[in-house]
């Protein structure tokens, strides 16, 4: 015959409606059981002495935790309090030995005598405002020839509430979580910067697990880092757009458990990364006093500083207030010498500066300088001789005579010192016409100088 009273599905015992858990077997195989939706109570010793649980799921259809519930379910490791229920009853946990932590619900209202009574294993429990009445010894205590406290409990709850008096009479360890709520992060500040990336420091927050850093992007606060250290007081972000502003913001967190409790806010942090590295940086031109040199366009600059090696340190020896303005020349050098050159591009953020990475270093040589005397040093009816002064800035010189409308190289001189050419071979009584120029070898390309020109004419006879 149907029993009119009670079901007991898989051989766990309930009202008839099912909306009241009676009793598990302490017997029963498993380690988890899972307690129905629609039940909501926990009648009284339902759960107790049921050692080989490690978890029981409740659902938030349940209200009330009768007393001795979970008496001595010392496997019970884990449980969580849906955030229906408003009462735990006398007892109702006691002996759960395996407990590390728990976190009471925003719905509960009172927590009976002994509640969590011998739970020696609990470090940490979390009461919500929302508790009004604690019983006696209702954690923190276990028996053995009278009640003893447990060693290193911590008890999480609001200032001025039951849970506050709780751990205030019975000497328990104990942190405000609002005053945690309302202590922002001071401190906060930017680190340093780089073209691809920011980094915020600030002050390290003593009652802190770690640190959770926002950054706002897309029109919202995104988190970016998390930081498990408290001692960590620094984080990095990379991936950033050159020459772009970004904001972050700081917050601390606490850990009670499996619940987090968060810091306010630090200040918000604006900074700007750094112009990107400079690229394509390039001879673009020579002459015997000075050099020129293009790089490629930096669209996150506003302009450029090229800086020179000399003196045994770089010295700046151009600002270019415009971005498309890709090229620098450096008058007033020293003719057929190496000189060293770099380029960073700036940008300004506020009144301050803010400077990419160097480009490669250019390095050039000036060509040799303008030949100088250039002059017709001796005739003969079939020749003519020209000299020159020495420059000391060549290895060598060419000479070019005019002919068929057109230069034509006549001589390469390979010695800096030898400074006369005699051109054999002329027609009698003809006008001609030279020119010479300086060269200099720089790895295997020859540099030349401007030329000196002079025409003379041969002799009658």
């Amino acid at each position: 015959m149907e029993n009119q009273n009670y079901v007991s599905p898989d051989g766990v015992l309930y009202n008839k409606d099912k909306t009241t858990i009676i009793c598990y077997p302490a017997g029963k195989k498993g380690n988890n059981y899972k307690i129905p939706d629609g039940v909501t109570e926990i009648g009284s010793i339902a759960f107790s002495r049921c050692s080989s649980l490690t978890s029981v799921t409740i659902p938030n259809s349940v209200t009330s935790i009768g007393s001795g519930a979970f008496n001595g379910c010392t496997s019970l490791t884990r449980v969580t309090i849906p955030n229906s229920v408003t009462k735990i009853g006398w007892n109702a946990f006691s002996g759960c030995t395996s407990l590390t932590s728990i976190t009471i619900p925003n719905s509960v209202i009172s927590i009976d005598w002994y509640a969590f009574m011998g739970c020696t294993s609990l470090k940490s429990i979390t009461i919500p405002n929302s508790v009004t009445s604690i019983g006696k010894n209702a954690f923190g205590y276990y028996y053995d020839n009278g009640y003893k406290k447990i060693n290193n409990l911590k008890i999480y709850c609001y200032s001025s509430t039951a849970g506050e008096q709780y751990a205030k009479d019975n000497g328990f360890d104990y942190m405000l979580i609002d005053k945690f709520a309302h202590a922002k992060v001071n401190g906060a500040k930017l680190g340093g910067r780089a073209a691809d990336a920011l980094k915020i420091n600030w002050t390290k927050n003593a009652s802190a697990d770690g640190y959770i850093v926002e950054m706002y992007q897309n029109g919202k606060w995104a988190r970016v880092g998390k930081i498990t250290n408290n001692s960590t007081t620094t984080f990095r972000k990379a991936g950033l757009k050159a020459s772009t502003v970004y904001k972050f913001r700081v917050k601390a967190y606490k850990m009670c458990g499996t619940t987090a409790f968060y810091s306010a806010y630090s200040a918000t942090v604006a900074a700007r990364t750094n112009p990107s590295v400079m690229t394509g940086a390039k001879l673009g031109g020579r002459a015997a006093d000075a050099l020129r040199i293009n790089w490629t366009k930096n669209a996150s600059a506003d302009g450029y500083i090229v800086e020179m090696y000399q003196g045994n340190k770089w010295v700046r020896v151009g600002k270019v207030t415009n971005n498309s303005t890709t090229t620098f020349r450096k008058a007033g050098l020293k003719a057929s010498k190496v000189y060293k050159f770099r380029v960073r591009a700036y940008k300004m953020s506020g009144k301050t500066a803010l400077y990419g990475n160097f480009s490669a270093t250019v390095t050039a040589r000036t060509n040799p300088s303008i030949m100088k005397g250039v002059k017709i040093a001796g005739k003969a009816k079939d020749a003519l001789r020209v000299n020159w002064t020495k420059n000391a800035s060549a290895q060598g010189y060419i000479v070019e005579m005019y002919k068929g409308r057109k230069w034509v190289r006549v001589a390469k001189i390979t010695n800096g010192n030898t400074t006369t050419f005699r051109k054999a071979g002329l027609a009698k009584n003809t006008t001609y016409k030279f020119r010479v120029r300086a060269y200099h070898m720089s790895g295997k390309t020859a540099l030349y100088g401007n030329y000196g020109s002079v025409s003379g004419k041969t002799a009658v006879k």
